[in-house]
């Protein structure tokens, strides 16, 4: 695993898992991209840092935010797709 920082912050990065694109907000996964491009992020439940971490990788549109899934629904395609919802 090779974390790659998106922004200055240390606190989000992504990394490839069983060839998907995994992002991390602090250790924690929030969204996944699949290797067709497709992108599933979480809803915000965790913090305002994290949150703007999500616009980040998104780009925080209103179209963006609505469609955001479910935290429950992620860890459901992490369970899928054998993806470990932290960073490790």
């Amino acid at each position: 695993m090779s974390k790659q920082y998106l922004r200055s912050t240390k606190n989000l990065y992504c990394d490839y898992v069983n060839g998907y694109q995994v992002y991390y907000s602090y250790n924690t996964a929030v969204g996944v991209r699949f290797p067709n491009n497709d992108l599933y992020l979480a809803e915000n439940v965790w913090s305002t840092t994290t949150g703007r971490h999500l616009t980040w990788i998104d780009g925080g549109s209103k179209e963006a935010k609505e469609s955001r899934i479910k935290y429950n629904d992620l860890l459901e395609i992490f369970k899928n797709k054998n993806i470990n919802k932290y960073y490790y």
